[in-house]
């Protein structure tokens, strides 16, 4: 087989010349395979243990190439002769080629197959050029047929332009299917701290009633439920709305005072229809939170002046501190907002007949059951007013659902509407969070 071979020196390897009376017409040199590394396809030297015979006029010297045609032989064992007065001579190596002629014999015995021998070798007789070159062994020997520039362009390469193209619809594919269920994660948190706050906030006004056996609520409040008469169905509850107050629609901020968004594009604010006296829950969470000045007004007290209605300095809620009028928490103005920016509304029994009526939840259009024929069940566990005889008492004229509880606080919910014309149960108010459901 005729190829092209390339022989290099290894750093450490030694070469030997015998005398010069073993063969005087001859001059040998003698080297050890392990030394040196023959990368020939067919013919695997690298890491056997044989030994390789080259004509001395066919090896490179110092004046150039050898111009005679020597023999390579490979043997297990080579002759005794060969041994004899063997010694080491420095040789200088260049860059050159020859032509030399390599016979393969095979070995008298079977000795250790290394870990890089092969399972066979095939004997045969071929021509091949040899290049000599000066190199140095990596590191890792089992490594030497890698050359640097091999590892340094696998390393360096990138990205084609379809790899690219292929990553990206991927990854816009899978933010497609993540991203609605992480809205929806995101809503059921918000909901579940809504319903958090809304119980806090009836805890904590139960709690100050029952250490201070009133409400949390300014005197001109009570006035204006006491002053509602019994032909109008008073004395009257007090409900905290959104007078004041900017609520946040679904499409952004609304007015001061406005109220919710409504899914006709209608606002609706939430108001006390029957007793004159409109406000938000600032002045709840003064009393709650032991407040005497809000951050935005610092010159206008507020109820709680001097402690007047919280002389025993107790924070009765635990609520976060907003840094503005819109985010969620405690606002600036001392409004009390929910997860999507809208204050919670509150209503607190003021006529003292342990029944609280919302001015919202009142509304046979919003909280009467329709699966109930007689009209006096209502929906989410409120209830009709009614006398001791079980006959319903209009309010102003019109019949008024109720819960049984001295408090009540809702949200208007994720979609951040409420319909006076739709039951409870039914669209924009469905989604509504309800201290007392």
């Amino acid at each position: 087989m005729n190829s092209q071979a390339m022989l290099r020196k290894h750093p450490t390897s030694n070469i030997e010349r015998p005398t010069s009376n073993e063969r005087p017409e001859l001059s040998l040199w003698r080297f050890d395979v392990g030394c040196w590394m023959l990368d020939v396809p067919a013919l695997p030297f690298r890491g056997l243990e044989r030994k390789i015979w080259l004509s001395a006029n066919s090896l490179p010297t110092e004046e150039g190439p050898g111009e005679g045609k020597g023999s390579v032989e490979r043997a297990s064992k080579p002759g005794a002769d060969l041994h004899r007065t063997a010694r080491q001579v420095p040789v200088t190596w260049v860059d050159c080629a020859w032509p030399a002629q390599v016979i393969v014999r095979p070995q008298a015995s079977r000795a250790p197959r290394s870990a890089f021998a092969p399972s066979r070798i095939t004997h045969h007789v071929s021509r091949i050029t040899f290049h000599v070159s000066r190199f140095t062994y990596p590191d890792n020997p089992t490594n030497s047929m890698k050359t640097p520039t091999d590892t340094h362009a696998r390393r360096c390469r990138g990205f084609t332009l379809v790899e690219l193209l292929v990553v990206i619809a991927i990854i816009a594919i899978l933010a497609s299917l993540l991203l609605p269920v992480i809205g929806r994660v995101k809503v059921k948190a918000q909901v579940k701290r809504a319903e958090l706050e809304v119980n806090g906030i009836a805890t904590a006004i139960h709690t100050y009633e029952s250490e201070n056996s009133k409400f949390p609520v300014s005197v001109a409040a009570m006035a204006a439920a006491s002053a509602v008469t019994a032909a109008s169905g008073g004395p009257e509850d007090i409900t905290y709305g959104t007078t004041g107050v900017a609520c946040v629609g679904p499409v952004g901020p609304l007015g001061t005072g406005a109220g919710f968004s409504t899914p006709g594009g209608t606002l609706c604010s939430i108001f006390n229809s029957v007793a004159k006296y409109q406000t938000n829950n600032a002045e709840v969470m003064a009393v709650l939170l032991d407040v005497e000045y809000w951050p935005n007004a610092p010159l206008v007290p507020t109820i709680n002046k001097d402690h007047v209605k919280n002389p025993n300095k107790t924070r009765y809620l635990n609520a976060t501190m907003a840094g503005n009028n819109t985010s969620p928490g405690i606002g600036q103005d001392g409004t009390y907002r929910d997860p999507w920016g809208n204050p919670y509304i509150i209503t607190v029994d003021l006529n003292y007949d342990e029944k609280a009526r919302d001015a919202f939840y009142r509304l046979p259009a919003v909280s009467q059951d329709p699966s109930d024929l007689t009209g006096n069940r209502g929906l989410n566990g409120l209830i009709k007013k009614r006398d001791s005889n079980g006959i319903p008492i209009p309010v102003n004229g019109s019949p008024v659902f109720e819960a049984n509880d001295h408090v009540m606080v809702w949200s208007a919910g994720p979609d951040k509407m409420i319909d006076p014309l739709t039951p409870a149960n039914k669209g924009a108010n469905k989604d509504n969070v309800l201290s007392w459901k």
